[in-house]
């Protein structure tokens, strides 16, 4: 092994610090040159496809990239888009680019329809998208991110893949455990030191601080003693990471099972196609856990576990009889009449209900719920702005309930993009507010006046 710490100390491979090598090697044993060569590949690029906007077959026939299956992801694919903001199928919502051993957390979660889940740690958002892929707009997802800069990036990703059923928060995992909700399905994955991105390209080395494990462990185990007591008695509650060390990853687990007895880990033994064992800790079987490494499989490096809580400690959720956010009010009966008047033309009589954040109204998810202790970033779908008495639609809108508009107007790919591009389209159809969709999925909306579709797609999207 000393050849291979030469190597790489004298650069002729990436450089590397060398705590990490030596570490590696321990843990690797004689995999670990495999595994040093293997940090000089290129990392794996992929995505997961939105089922719920374009049907599998159609999005196979009509995808504009090469793609391949990503085994036990049903809607993961490997993937090399050129110019990725700018695809089409990015700008309909349909694909996120999402890292590939990333998308397993997820997988051994469990989600189901109906589920009440919890994100702790959501930003940029991958892991909620691909929860709400699963919930198929049923359900409730609450994706949480402690630092508001992020959780705004959150909320960006979340509301262009045109879900329904989420509610973005910032708030700490405390202020998350006195919520008085009960989830599910709770997913934590933590912040961590970040060994399994090494040789992806935003990973700065420089930063890497091996002295810093040990207070990540620390956190982490906060993070799930704080969350642990709102995850259902029989719910699932899964922990990951993207690093190495098992300070971070078996020991952390370890600690948390020997202060909750009420907590197993499940057998994730069919994903053993995919990772291998972890690591067997304190008599804790987690080598039920499963670990990524770039030498082994197709990704980077990542941890994960999943726990299932057998006993309650916990009451039942909070009763209530409507959804109630912190900073967020009624609408009023002129607001309600405002809102009605505008759609009345635009589609069918809806059953939704209304909150209002300034001059900003969302349609809420119909599932009730209460978060009057929580720092609501976003809930629901924007549906615009109210001012001066009329209500300008938003975008987020028009690209989620346009399949419901009475208008439709279906373009081809070039008029597509050109709809992106933010042109003023020749359109030979009558009057109204449309929505504009591609293989009839929603991309926006416009309206058409005297043959002409004024574009009303966000400037901030467009291509």
């Amino acid at each position: 092994m000393l050849y291979y710490n030469e190597k790489i100390l004298k650069g002729t491979t990436m450089n590397l610090p060398y705590e990490f090598i030596t570490k590696m090697e321990k843990l690797l044993g004689k995999d670990a040159k495999d595994f040093f060569e293997s940090l000089d590949e290129p990392s794996q690029k992929a995505i997961t496809v939105n089922f719920s906007r374009l049907e599998k077959s159609k999005f196979e026939k009509s995808c504009d990239f090469e793609i391949s299956p990503i085994s036990l992801v049903d809607n993961g694919y490997y993937a090399i888009i050129p110019k990725f903001s700018q695809n089409i199928f990015n700008h309909l919502g349909v694909i996120y680019s999402q890292e590939p051993s990333a998308m397993y957390p997820v997988e051994i979660l469990g989600v189901s329809p109906n589920d009440w889940v919890l994100d702790v740690c959501a930003s940029p958002g991958g892991k909620s998208i691909q929860i709400l892929e699963k919930l198929k707009n049923t359900g409730l997802l609450v994706s949480n991110e402690i630092v508001f800069g992020r959780a705004k990036i959150l909320e960006e990703n979340l509301t262009r893949m045109g879900f329904e059923n989420s509610i973005i928060t910032c708030n700490t995992p405390y202020e998350l455990g006195q919520s008085g909700l009960l989830f599910d399905k709770i997913i934590v994955d933590a912040p961590c030191g970040g060994e399994g991105m090494i040789r992806k390209n935003n990973f700065d080395i420089n930063f890497y601080n091996p002295s810093s494990i040990d207070s990540n462990a620390q956190r982490q185990l906060d993070i799930l003693e704080n969350v642990e007591g709102i995850l259902k008695d029989g719910g699932t509650l899964v922990y990951s990471t993207c690093t190495y060390d098992p300070r971070e990853n078996e020991e952390v687990i370890s600690k948390f099972l020997d202060a909750h007895p009420n907590y197993q880990v499940l057998n994730c033994s069919k994903y053993l196609k995919i990772a291998d064992a972890g690591l067997r800790v304190s008599g804790h079987p987690l080598e039920l856990s499963l670990r990524r490494y770039p030498h082994r499989f197709r990704g980077e490096g990542q941890f994960m576990v999943a726990l299932t809580k057998t006993t309650a400690t916990n009451t039942e959720s909070k009763s209530t009889k409507q959804t109630t956010c912190k900073n967020y009010a009624k609408v009023t009966q002129k607001e309600h009449d405002i809102i009605n008047s505008t759609l009345k033309n635009v589609l069918p009589k809806q059953n939704w209900e209304y909150l209002k954040k300034g001059d900003e109204v969302y349609i809420i998810p119909s599932q009730k719920v209460n978060l009057s202790s929580l720092n609501v970033i976003s809930i629901g779908v924007h549906l615009g702005t109210i001012q001066k008495n009329i209500l300008k639609l938003a975008h987020e809108f028009y690209h989620t309930f346009g399949c419901m508009f009475f208008n439709q107007l279906e373009l081809d790919k070039i008029s597509a993009l050109k709809y992106l591009h933010g042109d003023e389209l020749d359109i030979d159809m009558p009057n109204g507010i449309f929505a504009v969709n591609y293989l009839g999925v929603p991309l926006g909306g416009g309206k058409i006046a005297q043959g002409k579709l004024k574009n009303y797609y966000k400037k901030e999207l467009r291509i």
